[in-house]
């Protein structure tokens, strides 16, 4: 995180800094203690399986729209910094993103059935808006032709179907969502 956040604000310096003063300065620790966001950021996998059990990432992949079962599935219970490549590597493997041949006059492209920066945002983006009151994972369910991303605690107050693309934004974690922005992961928008 160090290393991508002096990238992201250009100083290089932020990554001599000590962990404690990096946290510190990222409202990650209060009095000494890590809060909840630092814990899905950044903490040990038995850490956040014994505070925080339902931040997981979970992919399923289906053949068919109509299959119940998955063909495959894995589970990431990571901080989220580690969990968003492995979740992307997961969703990337050739038999489940098959390229698609893209053909320009005489030339011949081949495209991923999926985008790496539209699917990692809408991750980001479940993680970040998803309700820890809820007892339930972010949830992937990827198919050869779409995939679907659901999170725990569905709209906020004031948001809905008919506005969702004109409303201003408000995360359910505001400080996680900053660092995401300042880390460079997501863009600020809304």
């Amino acid at each position: 995180m160090k290393t991508q956040y002096a990238r992201k604000q250009e100083n290089p310096l932020f990554q001599n800094y000590p962990d404690e003063q990096v946290l510190s300065d990222l409202d990650l620790l209060k009095d000494g203690k890590l809060n909840y966001a630092a814990l899905i950021l950044l903490g040990k996998s038995e850490a956040i399986r014994k505070y925080l059990p339902q931040n997981n990432i979970v992919v399923g992949f289906r053949m068919y729209h109509s299959m119940i079962q998955y063909t495959a599935r894995k589970e990431f219970q990571l901080p989220l910094f580690i969990a968003i490549d492995k979740a992307w590597d997961y969703i990337n493997q050739p038999a489940s993103n098959p390229l698609l041949h893209y053909n320009d006059g005489s030339y011949i492209f081949d495209i991923p059935s999926f985008n790496k920066e539209a699917i990692r945002e809408a991750i980001l983006n479940a993680c970040c808006h998803r309700s820890m009151l809820i007892q339930s994972d972010v949830v992937i369910k990827q198919y050869p032709d779409s995939i679907t991303i659901t999170n725990a605690g569905g709209f906020l107050s004031g948001v809905d179907m008919n506005n969702i693309l004109t409303v201003n934004s408000v995360p359910r974690s505001k400080l996680m969502s900053e660092i995401l922005q300042k880390t460079g992961l997501v863009e600020r928008s809304g």
